[in-house]
């Protein structure tokens, strides 16, 4: 997990840049990257620690990190801990 500032004044871009990996339904190992604005996620989570992902159905190298606020919103019924 790396902090990105933004953009001066605007702070726009800013948030967490996660990096992961995740194997397919096919064995392939593949590591991902997704930035999220959650900053907390740094204090959560540590090196080695479970995270949840979408993966796309159409092409599984395209995943990012599950936000969780829209998963508390949509009651997505996802499991953060």
């Amino acid at each position: 997990m790396i902090p990105k500032s933004g953009l001066p004044i605007t702070k726009i871009g800013q948030g967490t840049l996660v990096h992961y990996e995740y194997e397919t339904q096919k064995g392939n190992k593949i590591i991902g990257e997704s930035l999220t604005s959650k900053f907390p996620i740094q204090s959560d989570h540590k090196k080695g620690d479970l995270i949840p992902i979408f993966i796309s159905p159409e092409d599984d190298k395209k995943s990012c990190v599950v936000p969780k606020l829209h998963s508390l919103r949509n009651h997505w019924d996802i499991d953060f801990d």
